[in-house]
């Protein structure tokens, strides 16, 4: 399960799992660039890398 982080914006990331939408939370501006084709399915937030599926759960972690 994604722990609940404090994001860069100042909101919590389980506060966006309700949403029921993959996550990405990146920092790198052109990770999230290449992101903008999924808004559909895709909600970007800013943050430690990684990719939350919509259960919860992180399917991807960067190194940081």
């Amino acid at each position: 399960m994604a722990p609940d982080l404090v994001l860069d914006d100042g909101s919590r990331l389980a506060g966006h799992c309700r949403t029921a939408r993959f996550l990405l939370v990146t920092r790198d501006p052109g990770l999230a660039a290449r992101a903008g084709g999924f808004a559909d399915r895709l909600t970007v937030l800013p943050g430690p890398d990684m990719l939350v599926r919509p259960d919860g759960y992180v399917a991807w972690a960067g190194e940081g």
